[in-house]
Parts: C-alpha cells; structure tokens; sequence
C-alpha cells in the first residue's frame, strides 16, 4: 500500500512538473518571438565590427591618438565597396561602454552621490550615418566638434524623456566630469551642450528599454577603448580582407579582434 501510495504521488509530481515546463517552454517561445520583431533601433545590414586594440604607450598623446584613428579609417573609407566607417567606444548591444553621473547646471543643484546616471558614448560623427540611426530632432555630431569648439553632445529618446518631458531638449547643457584617456581618475566638469536628439539604440540588449546617455565626438573626448564599424555596399565577408589590409597600410601592427558582424550581435542578443 505504502509503495502504491509513493508511486502514486511521484506520477502526480511528474505530471505537475511536465506542465510548469510546458508553460515555461510557451512563454519562452512567446519572448523569442517578440524578441525577433523588436527594432534595435540601428541598421545591421552589411555591417562589420572589430574592435580596435590601441595600446597608450604607443599612442600616449590623446591629439595624436585621435590622428591616427583618422588615419586608419580615412584607409578603410578607400576600401572598394565601403559606404561609412566609424569608430565607437561601445559596439551596439554591448553595454553602456562608459558610465557617467551627469547634472543639469540650469537646475538646482545635486551633489555628486545623487546624481542620475547614464552611458556615456564617444564615437566618430560618422557613427550614426554607418549605422542607419534616425534623428529625432537638432542635429548630429560634425567633423566641426573637435578640440577647442564647444562641447556637443547628442542623446537619445529615453534621457530627453527623462529630462525634458513634453519639451524641446536641444541648448541645455549636460554636466560631466571629463573622462582622462586611460586613467582612472576623473577630470574636472565639462558642460556639454545637447545639440540632437536619436531614437533609442539597444544599448545593452534587444530587451533594453531603460537606458538613457550620451554621444560626444572623440575628437572632443579621446578613447583608447575603440571599436571599428563598416557599412559595406558589399557583403561584409567580402571586404573584410580588404579592410584588414587598410588598417595595416597604416599600421602593419595594428591587429583587428573579435571581427563580427552587426547582425551577429543581434542574434547573439
């Protein structure tokens, strides 16, 4: 009796535990599903990333850094089949690459424990174009927002929702304090002036619908965290040689790593 009792509740507990990983099955295929239809808010067609290992002893000058970035995309920009070459400090759906806490200057004052956060992204003006990015409002970065011009930034749809709820975002200044190339400590505060206003890039995933940051120029603010994207006329897989090959025309040293496609790190998200 005692066995027929035991057999008894084990069939029960197994048909409980078949129908908890039935439901659990569905709902995950319904999130996949949806997951398939979510707009990344980029274009990831015949886009190629690499990062871009740059070492600061070979470059210890952040102005001379910034030159030889130009120099290796102006190479790849050469490459048959290329439409638009960026630099990013933070490849799409990868994370916020840099996070910052920020203050309004035109609003009451917050101390530094208490200020909000968000990412905080240094790119090449081309980034948003290579990408296919949509401009919600002002404008975006230009090769004009560089060493010595006011401080541009541009940010997306969630921080101007944030901040500036039903209102225009564009002239306020955003406070943060400046980011040293390949330091650890902070510089003093630099006021940014928003200039442009995107729609959401997935920062962190295609399921990211918090975060909220910046875009500056690396012309403005240096990086030796940089990650090359290239969008291709081409099917990227055929000038990725090419684009390897551009780079060491510049650098015969300089090595590319984790070479991916865009639509590669969509599927991986």
């Amino acid at each position: 009796r005692r066995t027929r009792h035991l057999r008894d509740v084990l069939v029960v507990a197994e048909i409980a535990l078949a129908f908890v990983l039935l439901v659990a099955s569905g709902l995950l295929a319904r999130s996949f599903v949806k997951l398939l239809d979510v707009d990344p808010g980029f274009d990831a067609a015949n886009v190629l990333t690499a990062g871009l290992p740059i070492s600061q002893e070979q470059h210890p000058d952040p102005a001379e850094l910034n030159v030889y970035l130009t120099s290796i995309t102006g190479a790849v920009q050469a490459v048959p089949g290329v439409r638009v070459r960026a630099i990013t400090s933070a490849l799409p759906l990868e994370g916020w690459g840099q996070g910052v806490a920020y203050a309004m200057p035109e609003r009451p004052r917050v101390d530094a424990a208490n200020r909000r956060p968000a990412f905080f992204k240094m790119v090449s003006p081309s980034y948003f174009g290579a990408l296919g990015i949509t401009l919600r409002e002002g404008r975006q970065l230009s090769e004009n927002d560089k060493a010595g011009a006011p401080p541009a930034a541009v940010i997306n749809e969630t921080m101007a929702r944030r901040e500036f709820p039903g209102e225009g975002a564009i002239g306020p200044r955003i406070l943060v304090r400046e980011i040293l190339p390949g330091r650890m400590e902070l510089g003093s505060e630099i006021a940014w002036e928003i200039v442009g206003v995107i729609a959401n890039e997935k920062i962190t995933g295609l399921g990211d619908v918090t975060s909220a940051g910046m875009y500056v120029s690396n012309l403005q603010s240096p990086t030796y965290s940089t990650n090359l994207v290239v969008k291709s006329d081409l099917p990227v897989e055929s000038v990725r040689k090419a684009i390897q090959s551009a780079v060491n025309s510049v650098n015969r040293t300089q090595a590319l790593s984790d070479v991916r496609t865009l639509e590669d790190l969509v599927t991986k998200s």
